[in-house]
């Protein structure tokens, strides 16, 4: 299921004048694992999700545009680290009328900010969040790289926004427990942590 380029466009605009007043999460900024936390934690932790196929082709995926199939690919599997290793419940949908998660890319000059999750809405009583991946052409998205510019690892960053949608914000102490959301971005973007684990759970039982 897509969207046109006009209603990311939109979308982009609310979410522009909203994160002025109530912020966002992004790659390389934000503070650590806390509970005075921008990010929030949805109330049920089941939830599903509109991947937006005219959003994630644009994105530049080992070497391609489009090449959307393989990027949704990646991406998904930061869904499935949440997914299967903690009590929240996500699946993908293509009943996308409405308020809804949607996981799309945006355009961004500044390459250093490969992607970022917005903080929680809550509209008409629904609550949804939006994950964008940069569509800048300069954004070398790959399937085996790693956190730098040049070679970003897609299903790397999915794990790391995957966390964001979860509601955690970034660990910027490394000395306390290694996790998938530490800033900046490092290898251990690879794969949900045991602390990332033991600090989502709990608002999710």
């Amino acid at each position: 299921m897509g969207i046109t380029m006009t209603r990311i466009t939109q979308i982009t605009t609310v979410i522009t004048a909203l994160t002025i007043m109530i912020g966002f999460t992004a790659i390389p900024n934000v503070s650590a694992h806390s509970e005075d936390n921008p990010q929030k934690w949805f109330a049920s932790k089941t939830q599903s999700l509109c991947y937006a196929d005219t959003g994630i082709s644009y994105l530049k995926f080992d070497g391609s545009t489009p090449n959307t199939a393989a990027a949704k690919t990646q991406i998904r599997l930061g869904q499935s680290q949440m997914s299967d290793n903690t009590n929240m419940n996500l699946s993908e949908t293509t009943s996308c009328t409405g308020y809804k998660n949607w996981v799309t890319s945006f355009y961004d000059s500044n390459t250093s900010l490969a992607a970022y999750t917005t903080a929680l809405f809550t509209t008409s009583g629904t609550e949804y969040k939006l994950i964008y991946f940069n569509n800048n052409q300069y954004e070398y998205w790959v399937t085996n790289g790693n956190c730098s510019s040049t070679t970003l690892d897609l299903s790397n960053i999915s794990n790391h926004e995957f966390g964001h949608f979860a509601g955690m914000m970034h660990q910027t102490d490394g000395s306390t427990g290694h996790t998938m959301m530490r800033d900046p971005c490092t290898s251990d973007n690879s794969s949900i942590k045991s602390a990332d684990i033991s600090f989502v759970n709990p608002h999710y039982p």
